[in-house]
């Protein structure tokens, strides 16, 4: 009987979501069996721009779009200055901001307020209380970046932001 060889454990590539290398793994096993690199290269390219499509999608749930939407208020408060400190926004205006940003049948505005506010406190960990008469939420510009690190949203803003706060 033949011994079939043995095949290398294919690694991720760095930056390539894990659905996207399970849809290539049969191939990159056997290019990395065949040490094909320069077609491994190709292939990591291949995989980065679906990558790219899931990571967008992902941040396009009701959590980033909210998040989206918590940015660009700060941004128009800020008229997107690095402002140290707590910034402070109106809750009421996430959903005009959501309605303007991706329409008024998105996803996000599908969830009711207390969902939505829910979102903001629990999943974003952004501070919110009354004040005026009106429920407002509470941020910082450090905030907001590790809030889009950790949901994958992305926004030149944000990047500007980081890149001022790095000096």
């Amino acid at each position: 009987m033949v011994s079939l060889p043995q095949l290398p454990t294919v690694n991720p590539p760095k930056g390539i979501e894990a659905s996207v290398v399970d849809c290539y793994c049969p191939l990159l096993t056997l290019v990395y069996y065949l040490e094909g690199e320069s077609f491994i290269n190709s292939l990591i390219a291949d995989m980065e721009h679906p990558s790219k499509d899931i990571r967008e999608e992902e941040a396009n749930l009701e959590t980033g779009q909210i998040l989206r939407a918590i940015v660009r208020l700060v941004a128009w408060k800020t008229e997107g200055k690095l402002t140290p400190g707590l910034i402070n926004i109106n809750i009421a205006d996430v959903r005009e901001v959501l309605g303007k940003e991706y329409g008024y049948d998105c996803s996000a505005l599908r969830l009711s307020a207390s969902q939505r506010n829910r979102i903001i406190r629990e999943d974003l960990k952004f501070e919110m209380r009354s004040s005026h008469g009106a429920y407002r939420v509470y941020v910082t510009i450090g905030q907001l970046i590790a809030r889009c690190d950790e949901w994958s949203v992305q926004d030149d803003l944000i990047e500007k932001w980081r890149k001022e706060i790095r000096g």
